[in-house]
């Protein structure tokens, strides 16, 4: 059975980071959600704003039905010769639901957690893209439309495990460490 790791979290909660941080360090293959929303919205010549992402993935959700892009991933993880890969962009119950279902124990689910909303707009604002909020009230109404749309909360709930990351990048580094070496013991050999 293949092993799969996601990860949830508001904007700007280092979930991506996190996910990066296990395929760069330890070999692991990534798969993006969001890539493949990118890839729409350039395909068709939109700006990849957040809010256009945001109408990209509602529009396809209504034409094919709320399960089109996590379909996409389970069918690229089953092609794949990897026995472990991390999955970027997770945003539904559905989503996470989905992989729960296809993969079993073998899915894992990180909920990425900054108690500090002041802390996540400085590290979007760090990464400098078109699609982050430029200010607290920006990010707190699209934190409110995501949720409204994604319904993150509840995908949270399936969470297999919760990481704090209110402190450094060494601190977030250390604690995937940790939790890689207790989850993969037999698999992982750091890069």
């Amino acid at each position: 059975m293949k092993k799969v790791i996601g990860a949830i979290g508001k904007n700007g909660t280092g979930k991506d980071t996190v996910l990066d941080m296990i395929a760069d360090s330890y070999s692991v293959p990534r798969i993006s959600m969001g890539d493949i929303v990118r890839n729409i919205a350039e395909e068709k010549g939109i700006e990849p704003t957040r809010g256009n992402l945001n109408g990209i993935s509602k529009e396809y959700f209504g034409k094919f039905g709320n399960d089109y892009f996590i379909k996409i991933v389970c069918d690229r993880i089953d092609s794949s010769d990897a026995p472990l890969t991390v999955v970027t962009g997770i945003r539904t119950y559905l989503d996470a639901k989905t992989l729960l279902d296809r993969y079993e124990k073998d899915f894992l689910l990180v909920n990425v957690v900054v108690t500090d909303d002041r802390a996540r707009l400085e590290r979007a604002l760090a990464r400098g893209t078109a699609r982050d909020p430029k200010s607290i009230e920006d990010m707190l109404r699209h934190d409110e439309r995501e949720e409204k749309l994604f319904g993150m909360d509840k995908a949270a709930k399936l969470a297999t495990h919760t990481m704090q990351n209110d402190s450094t990048l060494q601190d977030l580094s250390d604690q995937v460490d940790v939790w890689m070496k207790e989850n993969f013991p037999d698999m992982m050999k750091k890069a």
